[in-house]
């Protein structure tokens, strides 16, 4: 019979890590995607603070933001391993992205098409 704490050590261990002595094509390709996907968020989330800079509507921008490079910071992390909580953190940071997008577009700017 398998032992509880194995099993929790099975799913908290990294399934795949960055080696580049080992790397295939396609660990490459992957880390430079998870690279690049980064810079977007933080693009995003310059785009969304620099909005509220401008425009001053809600303090809830900042978190807006923030949220977009937090989810930045995960693809940073992901281009170095892949593993549950990593996973788990990504998911929970998405809904949080995704309910202040919609309460921002929602109250602050109910027009905008973009961001």
């Amino acid at each position: 019979m398998t032992q509880p704490s194995s099993v929790l050590n099975t799913l908290w261990t990294p399934w795949w890590t960055w080696n580049r002595e080992s790397a295939a094509l396609g660990d490459w390709v992957y880390r430079c995607f998870n690279l690049f996907e980064a810079a977007a968020w933080f693009v995003f989330a310059f785009l969304v603070l620099d909005r509220w800079r401008r425009n001053r509507t809600a303090r809830i921008e900042i978190a807006y933001s923030v949220s977009f490079a937090i989810f930045g910071l995960t693809d940073i992390a992901e281009a170095w391993q892949q593993s549950l909580p990593l996973l788990l953190i990504k998911g929970v940071v998405l809904v949080v992205l995704l309910t202040l997008r919609s309460w921002v577009r929602t109250n602050c700017y109910p027009t905008a098409r973009l961001y």
